[in-house]
């Protein structure tokens, strides 16, 4: 939590808690035992919005999200 503590957020973001701010991606195999498990992405919270593989297919393809 270096990052939080240096910017002094420690109160708003860090480790992943009811209240705080996350951005995460959700794989759906652990890349610490395959570094190319990274791109087996499942989903994505960002800015407080989820979005699940079907939603990141649509972004990649161009399509705006409804």
């Amino acid at each position: 939590m270096a990052p939080a503590r240096f910017f002094e957020a420690e109160k708003d973001v860090g480790p992943i808690e009811k209240g705080k701010f996350a951005d995460m991606v959700l794989l759906d195999e652990n890349p610490l035992e395959n570094i190319r498990n990274v791109r087996k992405v499942q989903a994505v919270f960002s800015h407080g919005r989820y979005f699940a593989r079907k939603d990141l297919d649509a972004i990649l393809e161009g399509h705006p999200l409804k």
